[in-house]
């Protein structure tokens, strides 16, 4: 199956996600989100929004970091999914991750498989690792 196709699959999948978190959905959300910030060049500027402790990151604050720092195209798409497959409210357009290089539209694709528990965060990593 083709990327494109891969991900128009799991965009509609996404889509008929219950907006409101359910529990089960936790570890993937925490995970999805995380996975995109490990692999985020500046990441530093946003450790001041997450609780990695009680695997919360404060919307507001994140939006206020977003507004004040000054990001590249790539990377804010990458961090608004971060926080749209986190919090199915948040706005992101799927169809944005396709303006991203071959190396993030990788990472952004291994985020959307983790949130919708098609793959595993551990899996996805030690993937990386041997490449």
């Amino acid at each position: 199956m083709l990327i494109e196709e891969r991900v128009e699959a799991m965009n509609a999948k996404l889509r008929s996600s219950p907006t409101a978190p359910e529990p089960e959905d936790e570890p993937r959300r925490w995970s999805a989100l995380i996975y995109i910030f490990v692999h985020h060049p500046k990441i530093q500027r946003l450790n001041a929004v997450v609780d990695c402790d009680a695997r919360r990151i404060d919307r507001s604050k994140f939006e206020q970091k977003l507004a004040q720092a000054a990001w590249s195209n790539p990377e804010r798409c990458l961090l608004d999914l971060a926080m749209y497959l986190y919090d199915m409210q948040y706005p992101f357009t799927i169809s944005d991750i396709w303006r991203l290089e071959s190396a993030m539209l990788r990472v952004a694709v291994n985020a959307i498989e983790i949130r919708l528990g098609l793959q595993s965060f551990e899996k996805v990593l030690s993937g990386d690792m041997a490449s």
